[in-house]
């Protein structure tokens, strides 16, 4: 065995040049063959078949993907029919569902009208009728009035506040 060692390392040493393309390289880098390719041995027809597997894999993960995402879709799509049967609030006004969150106080509801698409369009505030108070009152007009601000405060993972 440790003369076969021996020996490939020294043909590991010697260096030939292509004919065909003049380049230089190790003897035991060749193929080399005649008019035709050799028939492939047992290595090369498991590196075949493994690259026939890997190919097939991928193929079906790109399935896979897609059918999850038409899958998504389609409980998508249904989740809304479902919502539209007994939502009486917000598809009459024209609104998606998933724009809505639910503050209960001191208004029933915020609604960012176009979040689902990542495009918020305006900031709606719902409340029930009649339920106007002092609280509500004031909301509106600071609404009317203009007079808020935004702002964008950072909490680190200390717990300090830091405005932006």
């Amino acid at each position: 065995m440790q003369n076969n060692i021996e020996q490939f390392q020294q043909l590991r040493k010697v260096f030939v040049l292509c004919p065909c393309c003049s380049q230089v390289y190790r003897l035991t880098d060749s193929h080399i063959f005649t008019d035709k390719l050799p028939n492939k041995d047992w290595q090369q027809k498991l590196q075949s078949e493994a690259k026939k597997l890997d190919d097939q894999e991928q193929k079906l993960k790109v399935k896979i993907e897609k059918l999850k995402l038409e899958a998504k879709e389609r409980g998508r799509l249904d989740a809304d029919n479902q919502i539209a049967k007994f939502d009486k609030v917000f598809l009459p006004l024209g609104l998606n569902p998933n724009d809505c969150k639910n503050i209960c106080s001191p208004l029933d509801f915020i609604v960012f009208n176009g979040m689902h698409t990542f495009n918020v369009k305006n900031i709606i505030f719902l409340d029930k009728k009649g339920k106007e108070g002092d609280i509500q009152s004031s909301i509106r007009e600071i609404i009317e009035h203009e007079r808020y601000t935004f702002k964008t405060l950072r909490v680190d993972d200390d717990g300090n506040v830091e405005e932006e």
